[in-house]
């Protein structure tokens, strides 16, 4: 039987379905986010957006998921309403915040930190096409920091691609305006590059 959850009072971030909590497991105390979505009232098609995000991740989390990746663990619906999505605790914060203390204290990055983010990055979005998954919402906020390596997260606006030769490219519009890919700014269809 796994040890429970124990919540903490400690908000890490607040989204538009929910807010994120640190959370510990078991005697070693291992911390954990957990996603708290307000569940029970949303609209049926509310609900399935979120469904897809917890099959999403449980699909890339399958094998242990990538090193670059915010790993998935388990996802649950409380007594009280919300839905609990259960994921690795990332120390650092996020790559937006990290990016405004360097700037608040004109502390620039070290040229060959840049490119190892950048391949951590790259390597995680190559395991996600691998897996045919899109991200659709790359941006600072949604890169988290752990012990100096930076790991892709938030899969809310991911998409599984059908790559079956009927299946049409995507064209829709989803994401961070300002980390719009240009295809998707000019209304392009997109889809998995060869």
């Amino acid at each position: 039987m796994r040890a429970p959850l124990v919540l903490f009072t400690q908000r890490l971030g607040k989204g538009s379905f929910g807010y994120a909590v640190l959370v510990e497991r078991g005697q070693a105390k291992d911390l954990f986010v957990s996603k708290m979505i307000k569940y029970r009232h949303m609209s049926t098609a509310d609900k399935e957006y979120v469904l897809r995000e917890v099959q999403t991740m449980t699909h890339i989390s399958n094998g242990g998921g990538h090193p670059y990746l915010v790993r998935f663990r388990e996802s649950f619906v409380i007594s009280s309403g919300p839905l609990c999505i259960i994921m690795d605790y990332c120390d650092g914060g996020d790559l937006a915040q990290v990016i405004k203390t360097a700037a608040r204290k004109r502390t620039p990055f070290a040229e060959s930190q840049i490119h190892l983010w950048i391949l951590q990055l790259l390597s995680a979005t190559d395991f996600l096409h691998a897996v045919k998954v899109l991200h659709r919402d790359i941006k600072p906020a949604n890169v988290f920091m752990h012990s100096g390596v930076c790991k892709l997260g938030d899969l809310g606006l991911s998409k599984q691609l059908m790559l079956a030769a009927t299946q049409p490219g995507k064209h829709t519009q989803c994401g961070s305006p300002l980390y719009l890919a240009p295809e998707v700014h000019m209304g392009q269809k997109y889809g998995k590059q060869v």
